[in-house]
């Protein structure tokens, strides 16, 4: 009776528009991006169920609540191009952002950070890239913390089994990019 629509704010095509108006059900719309309202979502979407800023969400617990660590980039960031995404939009450059982040010393960081603050919990880090995904994991195996990394361009027989071996507690850490 309830569907939800993951990336709301890519449900705007004609097909996808026309087949959630076809359907009478609640639709819980979800985004990350800002693009929610100013590319219409609402009119597809009831106003009272999309109108959840994560931290309201998470109050009237309608996702988990967050949990997460976000370490500054360091000022070496700054130097990297910023490319345009859609209107008033824009993101660093991916690969020159895996650059800049894919050093052992970071990567390191972040696996020892891990394991003095999360070591019990079973958890998702994001990589800037798919060479950086790796080398997260391996620093994190390197402190004894059991981790894989994923991508989109892990074949699909092998990102099942990682994702079995992560849902039944072998796999520690998923390393994604």
């Amino acid at each position: 009776s309830v569907i939800i629509c993951d990336e709301a704010h890519t449900a705007l095509g004609p097909q996808t528009s026309a087949a959630i108006r076809a359907l009478n059900r609640w639709f819980v719309g979800m985004t990350a991006t800002g693009a929610l309202i100013a590319r219409h979502v609402t009119d597809l979407f009831p106003q009272q169920v999309s109108s959840f800023n994560l931290e309201e969400a998470c109050a009237n617990k309608v996702i988990a609540p967050l949990r997460s660590l976000r370490i500054p980039p360091g000022a070496s960031v700054e130097t990297i191009a910023k490319v345009p995404l859609r209107k008033g939009e824009v993101e660093f450059d991916q690969e020159k952002l895996a650059e800049v982040l894919d050093q052992d010393p970071f990567n390191m960081a972040v696996a020892d950070l891990y394991k003095d603050l999360f070591e019990d919990l079973p958890g998702v880090v994001y990589a800037a890239g798919v060479n950086h995904a790796y080398r997260v994991a391996q620093a994190f195996r390197d402190v004894n913390i059991n981790a894989e990394a994923v991508s989109g361009q892990t074949p699909k027989g092998e990102l099942a089994e990682i994702l079995a071996r992560y849902d039944n507690g072998e796999i520690h850490v998923l390393v994604n990019a």
